[in-house]
């Protein structure tokens, strides 16, 4: 292989439906984007194997990380931030992790990843300037912390997406992150809250981006001129989540993602407005 500045990669299992939203992620991702200096790569573990070797087999990704096994869908996200362990992760200057349920409206490799410039920062989407919640934090920040975070304009970070530059700084923040998940066994939103104490301690985030992803969870605000979705409903089916990717992909040219927006609270009210198709309204 020749070697690409710019590794893409994907973590999939626990539930077989993530193939669907990752197979309609790619398909988005490839259709637009110039891949030419870029070479995708997806974690699985042996359960799942047969189903992205298969993505190999049609070239819709470039190779594979075989990780240990995974219980279901909460291990299988956690597995991302061992990306470390990639054989291969030092052949690259340039990563981008994207969640499955994401789909990709402009060149995201040509508009995002030359922007990617810092060496010990991680770069997000960040969605809240309160940190003492579980799905950002462990929930035990001390007042010294939290003013911290205020003095320098940190803000807690989703980490359904986040690029960086393959570094020694990088490789040591991440080190990081895996050694507090083996320590953290209570009190977490998935590697989301390990991410966010480690990398905004460490005050190594950059909010850039915010200018190109919009989640759907996030109704209040709208780009005109969005590069990139990701379908961030919690406690919903797979389907769900595909049919409104799909929706979303085919209206591309006229969309307004607050058409797409769920409700935050999970409750028999989700079940409702999935049966009558009513999140438009909300």
């Amino acid at each position: 292989m020749s070697k690409k500045d710019n590794l893409i990669y994907f973590t999939v299992g626990g539930h077989p439906d993530y193939i669907d939203l990752l197979k309609f992620c790619l398909e988005t991702l490839h259709a637009n984007c110039d891949m030419t200096n870029a070479f995708i790569m997806v974690m699985c573990d042996e359960k799942y194997l047969p189903y992205v070797n298969k993505l190999k087999e049609t070239n819709q990704i470039d190779d594979i990380m075989v990780t240990a096994d995974n219980k279901d869908h909460i291990e299988t996200s956690m597995k991302k931030v061992r990306i470390f362990e990639y054989s291969r992760i030092w052949e690259f200057d340039k990563v981008l992790f994207l969640d499955c349920d994401i789909i990709i409206l402009k060149d995201i490799v040509a508009n995002l990843m030359p922007h990617i410039e810092d060496e010990e920062k991680l770069y997000v989407f960040t969605e809240t300037t309160i940190h003492t919640f579980q799905f950002h934090s462990f929930m035990d920040y001390t007042d010294e912390q939290l003013q911290f975070f205020k003095d320098n304009n940190i803000e807690a970070f989703n980490c359904g997406q986040f690029a960086f530059r393959v570094t020694e700084p990088i490789y040591h923040l991440f080190s990081k992150v895996c050694d507090i998940m083996n320590e953290r066994k209570v009190n977490y939103f998935y590697e989301q809250s390990h991410m966010n104490y480690i990398f905004n301690l460490a005050n190594a985030t950059i909010p850039l981006l915010n200018d190109y992803f919009e989640l759907v969870n996030i109704v209040n605000t709208h780009k005109s001129n969005q590069t990139a979705i990701h379908f961030a409903y919690g406690n919903v089916p797979f389907t769900f989540k595909l049919e409104k990717m799909k929706l979303a992909y085919k209206n591309r040219e006229n969309l307004d993602i607050r058409d797409y927006a769920f409700p935050k609270n999970h409750t028999p009210v989700n079940k409702l407005v999935n049966k009558f198709r009513l999140n438009r309204f909300f």
